[in-house]
């Protein structure tokens, strides 16, 4: 049998130093992480779904070691909220160490041997199902679909480069191409898995992307509603509501940073207001505002007025009392 993939890439971590027990555990435990979700992040879960036809792990128990190792990385190198990983963490403890809080050399080691025992025992599964498939009758349709999945597996990484060539192509430039993917790798991972086998990744992935960039440019707008009561001295209201709205608009068209957008936003309202429009005469056609005219122009009125008071002068102040 000539396997269509390598069930494991390399590893760039070095083999974890076991002692003492402590360091060893974690090291491990990062370890077989990166082995189950990263380098094996493709055959470990079809080998995985094909247990069950070839009897391995009737009670599904050695299969948990897989989900246990996720938990424990996260419980080790974040700080959580007690939840249901944290429960799991500290009853696998319990099983292992006979406490919920390990702190003792003689815990650790005993929380090393089990991780390893339990490893030990995942891996032994993983090569009995291999050689379950080499002497299957059918191990050839088993291999097409081992290639189909691996045709259909895009690291996270493939969609970087694609993220900063439709962001530089629609001018969106500032986009940051990690977090963006971060966002959406799951939902893109997803909507390509629908697609027939003969897709072209390419282009599936740009559609995706851009799709993306359009609908969720809205988040990226530099300013607030803050910025622009504090800017334009409004109260709190629809009119600010409106004003952001317009601030939107202006960075859609020209995207820029937050001085830049208020500076646009405000060289946009002075000109609306400039001098130089001509009384109606009578019998002169009536010109109907657009509904956005409409809605903007109380917020005009509004800033000129704020705008007014702010340039009072002490003495024409003290003058009006």
């Amino acid at each position: 049998m000539i396997a269509p993939h390598r069930v494991f890439e390399a590893v760039s971590l070095q083999i974890p130093t076991l002692q003492p027990a402590e360091l060893g555990f974690l090291r491990s435990v990062a370890y077989l992480y990166v082995l189950y979700y990263e380098v094996g992040d493709v055959a470990i879960p079809y080998l995985l779904g094909l247990w069950d036809a070839f009897g391995l792990d009737s009670d599904c128990h050695i299969r948990e070691h897989r989900e246990q190792v996720r938990s424990l990385r996260t419980f080790l190198q974040h700080n959580l909220d007690p939840g249901s990983s944290t429960e799991t963490c500290q009853h696998w403890f319990a099983i292992h160490c006979q406490t919920v809080v390990p702190s003792s050399e003689d815990h650790w080691f005993a929380c090393l041997h089990g991780v390893l025992a339990e490893a030990g025992s995942f891996l032994r599964a993983t090569n009995d199902c291999l050689r379950a498939i080499e002497a299957d009758e059918g191990r050839d349709g088993i291999l097409d679909r081992w290639r189909f999945q691996i045709s259909r597996h895009h690291p996270p990484e493939e969609f970087d480069r694609i993220i900063e060539e439709s962001a530089a192509d629609l001018g969106r430039t500032y986009i940051d191409a990690v977090r963006l993917r971060k966002r959406y790798y799951g939902q893109w991972m997803e909507k390509l898995s629908f697609l027939s086998p003969d897709y072209d990744f390419e282009v599936e992935a740009r559609r995706l992307i851009e799709y993306a960039l359009l609908v969720d440019l809205g988040a990226g707008v530099p300013i607030t509603g803050k910025d622009i009561i504090a800017e334009f001295g409004l109260a709190p209201g629809r009119k600010v509501g409106s004003m952001l709205e317009r601030a939107r608009r202006l960075f859609e068209d020209s995207p820029t940073d937050r001085e830049g957008l208020l500076a646009a936003l405000r060289s946009e309202l002075e000109s609306q207001d400039a001098p130089g429009e001509k009384p109606q005469r009578q019998g002169e056609q009536v010109t109907t505002l657009s509904d956005s005219e409409a809605a903007d122009a109380p917020v005009r009125e509004e800033v000129l007025e704020s705008r007014t008071q702010s340039l009072q002068t002490p003495s024409t102040v003290a003058g009006t009392n």
